[in-house]
């Protein structure tokens, strides 16, 4: 397995960043939210995730983890990690992410 991480900044409030064009396949995705932001994030599995809180809402500081039993709709559970899109409402805030990867 390999691992890897990497920051994602909203460098524009209301426009959606992807967090890698990688098409690497994940088996697990930790990730955080800023303690400094001062909004929450929004992650979504499409480009079209807004900051009016149509993705998974994830506060300052907030935790989300995602591993091969949540990915249980693709049949050797997996994700791209090009999958993974994040908005806000506020510019500059930021995400950090540790994903383990099939290879």
């Amino acid at each position: 397995m390999r691992h890897d991480f990497g920051t994602v900044t909203i460098a524009a409030a209301g426009t959606a960043v992807q967090f890698s064009t990688s098409s690497l396949r994940l088996r697990a995705i930790f990730i955080r939210a800023r303690a400094g932001n001062s909004a929450p994030v929004y992650l979504g599995i499409t480009s079209a995730v807004s900051s009016g809180g149509n993705g998974y809402e994830i506060a300052a500081a907030g935790t989300l983890e995602l591993n091969q039993d949540h990915f249980g709709g693709n049949k050797d559970g997996s994700m791209e990690i090009n999958s993974y899109w994040v908005n806000a409402g506020t510019s500059g805030l930021k995400v950090d992410w540790f994903g383990v990867f099939e290879h």
